[in-house]
């Protein structure tokens, strides 16, 4: 579909006109919905810049590694990308969403301990939030 390539290259040239993270991560989301991984790779790189610890931004970058088969470097922006997710207490859903696709990774990866120490993770967490 064009008009997604359409917004991921507006957002992108947006994102480096204003340095916005939020344009970069537009960008990113698009273009890996599109399978562009030439173009996400450069937006990797800049979010990278732009705030290293932005769960957001590395859940994407995670997402970008996993698209370009790197399970195993998807798995370290992964795991960054949840444990600022807690300690900047972001949203529920994106801690969860973060959390789950941490634990579906570990599963793919045979590493189920860490799966069930993710998975207990998110349920104390999201339990005293209740």
């Amino acid at each position: 579909n064009d008009n997604h390539l359409t917004s991921a290259n507006i957002a992108y040239l947006y994102g480096l006109r204003t340095h916005s993270k939020q344009a970069f991560q537009q960008a990113l989301s698009n273009f890996l919905s599109q399978n562009q991984l030439k173009s996400s790779k450069k937006v990797v790189s800049k979010l990278l810049k732009i705030d290293p610890s932005d769960p957001m931004s590395l859940y994407l970058i995670s997402k970008y590694y996993y698209k370009a088969k790197n399970n195993r470097i998807a798995l370290i922006y992964l795991k960054e990308a949840f444990s600022y997710s807690i300690k900047s207490q972001s949203d529920m859903k994106l801690i969860s969403e973060i959390g789950d696709s941490l634990v579906k990774l570990h599963l793919l990866s045979g590493y189920n301990n860490e799966a069930l120490s993710v998975s207990d993770q998110i349920k104390k967490y999201i339990g005293n939030k209740l």
